[in-house]
């Protein structure tokens, strides 16, 4: 008996894999939604985002920014679930007197919501004005 089998073999089992996979998660997909456990949030990694921080930071003075959400986590706060954006920005490193930017990562919530910073899909001021929100 042999030990391997031919190419289009596998390619073809891989294929008929992939298309029951994609089944079973549209079915886990429905079945969310129809009980109400589906989070639809109003971002994704990769997606440019703004942020305002109001109170000086170690880094950061008060100001808007800008970054790139990297991950998304769910944080538990009593009997609320909050949805934070983990978002990598560049900012203007204090300790070099040369303008240099250095990078970091903050998080910011999708609401108003503890002393975490919001973010927003485009800038606040624009945001203002066409009345964004993101929940």
């Amino acid at each position: 008996m042999d030990k391997y089998i031919k190419l289009d073999t596998a390619i073809r089992l891989v294929k008929q894999w992939s298309g029951v996979s994609e089944l079973i998660i549209e079915h886990m997909k429905e079945n969310t939604e129809e009980q109400g456990l589906l989070v639809r949030l109003p971002c994704k990694v990769g997606d440019t985002v703004w942020f305002v921080v109001k109170e000086q930071l170690p880094i950061l003075k008060p100001g808007i920014y800008t970054g790139i959400v990297t991950e998304i986590k769910a944080v538990q706060r009593k009997s609320i679930t909050l949805y934070l954006a983990v978002v990598e920005y560049e900012y203007l490193d204090p300790w070099y007197k040369d303008g240099r930017l250095s990078k970091s990562e903050i998080h910011c919530s999708f609401t108003d919501y503890g002393s975490w910073p919001r973010f927003y899909l485009e800038h606040p001021k624009n945001a203002a004005m066409n009345g964004e929100t993101n929940g």
